[in-house]
């Protein structure tokens, strides 16, 4: 990466074996976009499906979602430890079903709603509660994580006070504060919610994180802006981001080069080897932190055949796949 004298810096990203960046140019205003030099412009490979977390599974929802909201805890950066967000400390009961969380004082969401156990018990009800009337959300999305991960011991959470919250379990959940990192478990503000309801809310995001929702051109680009009461001091460092959504790599390779992103994702690796070859970019190498995986459709009679997933298993060429990646 340039050193911080340097003029401009752009970042593409790669996922194989490991996720490449790359940082080069970045202008002081950009063709066709009104850039100022604290705006970064972020090149996406594809479209948030919503702006609801709780409900979303897609990275490229998550990738925006992250700027805008926090969870109780969170992985420290560049690892899977876990540290505080907006619980400050946490406590089980001996017996495992009683989880007490000290949640951080002084916050406030986007809109000016207090951060307190009340708006944490708020959202979980939602989340958890299928007759709740904030439950509701657009056909062909669930909560999935919530499903999969809490729901199966979860049975209430308390306010004690306005700053403790429980959830109390039915069963030990023993990976529950690693669980709540994943930023589905982010929290939105029960004043959006009650505005928005649970449909308008994934248009319409408000929560606790550095950036608050501008704009969703879909299909074209999503505005952030910086929020200056976000509870982590010196951030964010940035004024503006524009997450751009290029679903073609080379053609965001060529924006890029072209200064009109300062930073991608997912270039051609062909494109990797040329960034390292130009003097104007620098390539930035990071371990994957991802899961991949391929399923059948079960409900589909052929599929129940245990045969045709064997011979699928068998036609699929490993070898081949892992030397061209």
């Amino acid at each position: 990466m340039h050193r911080p004298t340097a003029a401009r810096c752009t970042v593409i990203a790669l996922v194989t074996a490991m996720l490449v960046m790359v940082c080069g140019a970045v202008p002081g205003a950009v063709r066709g976009w009104a850039a100022a030099p604290a705006t970064f412009i972020w090149g996406k490979s594809g479209e948030a499906d919503t702006l609801d977390s709780p409900i979303s599974t897609s990275g490229e929802t998550y990738a925006v979602t992250t700027q805008i909201f926090n969870a109780l805890v969170r992985m420290k950066p560049g690892g899977t430890d876990i540290e505080p967000d907006l619980a400050t400390s946490w406590s089980v009961s001996p017996d495992g079903l009683t989880w007490t969380f000290k949640l951080r004082q002084g916050v406030t969401f986007q809109d000016g709603t207090a951060w307190n156990a009340a708006a944490a018990k708020f959202n979980i009800d939602r989340w958890a509660d299928a007759k709740n009337p904030l439950h509701t959300v657009p056909q062909g999305f669930v909560y999935e994580y919530w499903n999969d991960f809490m729901a199966p011991s979860f049975q209430e959470a308390r306010v004690v006070d306005p700053y403790t919250l429980q959830l109390v379990l039915t069963k030990p959940n023993a990976p529950l504060i690693y669980n709540l990192s994943i930023i589905a478990f982010a929290f939105t503000s029960p004043a959006a919610l009650q505005q928005y309801g649970a449909v308008g809310i994934g248009q319409h995001p408000v929560g606790t994180g550095p950036f608050k929702f501008v704009e969703w051109a879909h299909n074209d680009h999503i505005t952030l802006e910086a929020n200056p009461s976000f509870f982590r001091t010196g951030l964010p460092k940035l004024q503006r981001v524009i997450m751009r959504v290029m679903p073609d790599n080379a053609a965001r390779f060529l924006a890029l080069k072209a200064g009109e992103l300062q930073a991608m994702e997912l270039p051609n690796p062909d494109d990797v080897k040329a960034a390292a070859a130009d003097p104007n970019l620098a390539v930035i190498y990071r371990p994957p932190f991802n899961t991949g995986w391929l399923r059948f459709n079960m409900n589909d009679t052929q599929w129940q055949d245990k045969r045709v997933g064997e011979a699928v298993a068998l036609a699929i060429n490993r070898k081949a796949i892992v030397k061209a990646l």
